[in-house]
């Protein structure tokens, strides 16, 4: 998946009401078949986040220009411990420290 943030700045999400508590928490991912028309965060509405709007179009040969990240070996690890944990969890034998 693409972060169509990467490159384009940062966008602080959180806090919406303390401007010295700010970061970027929330988040939008595209898979490679979609090119950004627009994204912005909008005023705060009430919420402690700023809405963040995006615009995207469907663009199947986006695909050939733009690469989808590729996971190394490392990401494949934590991958999976986290999913073994998870798995361990729900199955309600909580597990301690690395898989």
């Amino acid at each position: 998946m693409l972060d169509p943030r990467v490159g384009r700045g940062v966008y602080n999400t959180f806090h919406a009401r303390y401007w010295f508590l700010r970061w970027p928490l929330d988040h939008v991912f595209v898979n490679n078949t979609f090119l950004l028309g627009r994204l912005q965060c909008l005023p705060a509405s009430g919420s402690d986040h700023f809405p963040i709007f995006i615009a995207v179009d469907h663009a199947p040969a986006a695909s050939k220009v733009q690469e989808a990240p590729k996971p190394d070996a490392d990401d494949r690890v934590e991958a999976r411990e986290k999913l073994q944990r998870a798995a361990a969890t729900e199955a309600g034998r909580p597990m301690q420290g690395p898989v």
